[in-house]
């Protein structure tokens, strides 16, 4: 049903059963995965090094890649991720968690515009944080001089 808005993730052992191929990684008694979606642990991976650019799902946490972006599987465009999608239909009660309506794959959309939007942001944020270093040295060396 979902395949096709889901891609499978790299291999992982211990991987929840309910997710089948598209998982993340091995769950911990209380649902948090131990793995992100790109691979890494999130064991060694902190709040402090996330991106200050990076949507998260609200529900699992995980930061949102460009299909979850693009990704709407309810009209009131309440934003989670595909994984979180594929768990609430199969596993739950197949509503959206803002609104309440029944998820229908029929009316899911995929808008390219949001993660454009949002991939411009995030170059025209790194574009200003260059600028401001290349700012901040200047500054450094101009005190060092005096």
């Amino acid at each position: 049903a979902l395949s096709r808005w889901l891609r499978p993730a790299a291999h992982c052992h211990g991987a929840p059963s309910f997710l089948g191929p598209f998982s993340r990684g091995p769950a911990t008694p209380a649902g948090a995965c131990l793995f992100r979606r790109d691979g890494r642990p999130a064991a060694k991976y902190s709040m402090d090094n996330e991106d200050e650019e990076e949507e998260a799902c609200p529900l699992c946490m995980q930061p949102l890649d460009e299909t979850d972006l693009s990704f709407f599987a309810c009209p009131c465009n309440y934003q989670v991720c595909l994984f979180c999608v594929h768990y609430i239909m199969e596993q739950m009660n197949g509503k959206c968690p803002a609104c309440r309506t029944d998820y229908v794959e029929a009316s899911f959309r995929y808008d390219a515009s949001r993660a454009q939007k949002h991939r411009e942001k995030v170059a025209d944020k790194r574009k200003a944080g260059e600028k401001d270093k290349g700012a901040q040295k200047r500054d450094e060396k101009s005190k060092e001089e005096q």
